[in-house]
């Protein structure tokens, strides 16, 4: 197996024998990127690595940025392998974990009819985000005096999704409020609020418009390979075995459109040591990756099947690319596109092709009506939807405009003629709320009429009462003042009006659906050319504070660590030992040889040992007594002669001929 430690910065590879390849290669197989601390990574400390070595390789490795570092409150510090290194490590590690020839893939050849399709994908998770998205922008999602959507709002919300909550309940997901919202709507809102694309006010939820114009800029290659990676980076249990088996089904061996064996692939990850050997069909970890696997289909991206035998096999329908952090050879694609997208038919529906810009799509889920979702999306132009797009400042006659600039055969007159008359039929009446001035008398309501100081900012609408402004509130009182006839209450008294006003809505809420109608803030003003997606190889890490859901790595919770300890710091008092203990194997005094061990003890190093003429490798457990001591090691696999088959031997101070204790070279 290939043993390379790599440099993101600078793409350059250790040497495979080197120790923080050798550290790197341990800390993938055993941790993966699930975050451990010093402690457990010296645990795994044996003759042929000593727990101080491990930590020297650990630093080395922090140095590039191939392993990152955060500190808790109290000082004690976790580290991580970064996804994106992850799944380059996994990538070159396990690029051929399938070879041919051993009976684990079927091709799409007459055999593949052996496969009975049992779970098909969805219209994907970026489409029902995208229609989330839509709907909290028209203000679907309004809160309750408690913080939470209102249940009808909600159920509505749920309802336009093609994700189900059935469909991701084997992850098992925990977030806020879990009574209040469904599964699938939480994994809506979660990514919404991840991405920066929404977020939750005092009063609702609403979009954020830079971020979000900048992701409907996005090719749908783009989004799927940054949503799979936040699905990748935080719906995956604490279990590095989990992990590892996660991320193997995004590698370049298993090719969209192909079926391929779930067991066979299980059995490989075991032949690698990144499954436990004693995991069986039924246990808790394979039934959670089943049912990740039926979460990619709803998300849009897998399907299930089983052979004539039972066997399960799975195959990419739509693959999203995160191989070296490229989201896939249709990144930036959209950018060639021309200013046509979709077909507006004569019996009112819209024909949206799947290489339609989503910045297109935008206007089209405001101003028409989804029949369905398919390779090919079908909307419909109703006067209801033209109604509810003039609320959001649409009228008939800007989205016939619209569909004229990027109709690819145009619009159909029939089609112009209904928008043109909907347009002199809708909104010539209103509903608006006013801020009344009610006098107690005639002779009052005769002064303030006549005042012209008070005249542009009030207007009387009967003998004695007046419609007032009520920005210019503070202005009206002072006038009122000055008249004598100021209402009751004072300043406090006005204030207080002006704050009922505002809660009772009588300043209309501004639209919040933006418009996106081309792409802006994420690309090339010309090309429309956006920046491809590329997962953050040095540390993607700690700072997703908004994200709801988290099923395992938890290391945005801490601050973010840069100090690396220097090589004296991990040896301490290395100045103050005498050279020769490092450098030579050689003999010494019996209580000489008790301090060199306690020494390396201290240090968790290995020593070299000289007993009975053979020289090995050994890892010291523990030594004891003064004098005639006695003390326990564990020797290297490749040392022989001692202890029979048994790797873990005794020995007395009259046994030693020579010692040194093994550091790691200083780099």
């Amino acid at each position: 197996m290939n043993r390379m430690a790599f440099d993101p910065q600078t793409g350059v590879k250790a040497q495979p024998d080197s120790l923080a390849a050798r550290t790197l290669h341990l800390v993938f197989l055993r941790f993966a990127a699930q975050p451990f601390s010093l402690e457990q990574l010296e645990g795994l400390a044996t003759a042929a690595a000593g727990g101080g070595e491990l930590a020297y390789g650990l630093q080395l490795l922090r140095r590039t940025r191939t392993v990152l570092a955060v500190q808790k409150a109290w000082g004690d510090k976790l580290y991580y392998i970064p996804l994106g290194i992850f799944l380059a490590l996994q990538t070159e590690r396990f690029r051929n974990l399938l070879p041919a020839g051993e009976g684990s893939e079927l091709r799409e050849s007459p055999d593949s009819a052996d496969i009975s399709l049992w779970k098909e994908s969805k219209p994907g998770l970026a489409s029902d985000l995208f229609r989330a998205l839509s709907w909290i922008a028209r203000g679907g999602l309004p809160l309750t005096a408690k913080g939470t959507v209102h249940q009808r709002a909600m159920s509505k919300f749920a309802g336009l999704l093609s994700l189900s909550s059935e469909d991701v309940e084997s992850l098992k997901l925990r977030y806020p409020q879990q009574e209040s919202y469904p599964a699938a709507a939480a994994v809506m809102l979660d990514m919404a609020l991840s991405l920066g694309l929404a977020e939750r006010g005092d009063q609702e939820w609403t979009v954020c418009e830079p971020a979000l114009s900048r992701w409907l800029a996005y090719s749908r290659e783009e989004m799927d390979s940054r949503l799979l990676y936040e699905l990748l980076a935080r719906y995956v249990p604490a279990s590095s075995g989990l992990q590892h088996a996660a991320c193997a089904l995004m590698l370049p061996c298993f090719k969209a459109g192909i079926w391929y064996s779930v067991p066979s692939l299980l059995k490989q990850l075991r032949l690698r040591n990144v499954l436990s050997q004693e995991e069986n069909q039924e246990d808790d970890g394979e039934l959670w990756l089943q049912g990740w696997m039926e979460a990619l289909c709803a998300f849009g991206w897998l399907e299930l099947g089983y052979s004539r035998h039972k066997e399960l096999f799975f195959r990419w329908h739509r693959k999203p690319s995160l191989e070296d952090g490229v989201p896939g050879e249709q990144a930036g694609a959209h950018a060639s596109r021309s200013s046509s997208a979709f077909f507006v038919q004569p019996d009112f529906e819209v024909l949206v092709p799947p290489d339609t810009p989503y910045s297109l799509r935008w206007e089209l889920e405001l101003c028409c009506e989804m029949s369905s979702s398919d390779v090919m999306t079908t909307y419909r132009l109703t006067r209801q939807a033209a109604e509810a797009a003039l609320e959001q400042k649409r009228t008939p006659e800007d989205i016939l405009g619209f569909l004229t600039r990027h109709a690819m055969s145009g619009v159909p007159d029939n089609v112009k003629l209904a928008l043109r008359q909907w347009g002199r039929e809708m909104g010539r009446t209103s509903f608006a709320r006013a801020l009344l001035l009610r006098c107690a008398d005639a002779e009052a309501a005769d002064r303030i009429a006549q005042d012209s100081g008070l005249s542009g900012m009030m207007q009387r609408i009967g003998p004695l009462d007046f419609i007032v402004q009520e920005t210019e509130l503070g202005e009206i009182r002072r006038g009122l003042e000055r008249l004598g006839v100021a209402p009751l209450g004072g300043s406090a008294g006005s204030a207080s009006l002006a704050h009922t006003a505002n809660a009772s809505g009588s300043s209309p809420r501004k639209p919040a659906y933006p418009r996106l109608e081309m792409p802006s803030d994420g690309g090339d003003a010309e090309t429309g050319r956006t920046t491809p997606f590329h997962p953050d190889k040095g540390g993607e890490a700690q700072h997703r504070p908004s994200a709801w859901i988290y099923a395992g790595n938890a290391v945005h919770f801490y601050q973010p660590d840069e100090t690396v300890p220097d090589y004296e710091e991990l040896f301490p008092g290395l100045r103050n030992v005498p050279g020769s203990w490092t450098r030579e194997l050689r003999g010494y005094h019996a209580s000489t040889v008790a301090l060199v061990l306690r020494q390396a003890l201290e240090w968790k190093a290995r020593v070299e040992l000289r007993i009975q003429g053979k020289t090995l490798m050994a890892l010291l457990l523990w030594i004891r007594g003064a004098g005639e001591w006695r003390a326990s090691a564990m020797k290297d696999e490749a040392s022989t002669g001692l202890a029979g088959e048994d790797r873990s031997f005794e020995f007395a101070s009259h046994d030693v001929e020579g010692i040194r204790i093994v550091l790691p070279a200083k780099a």
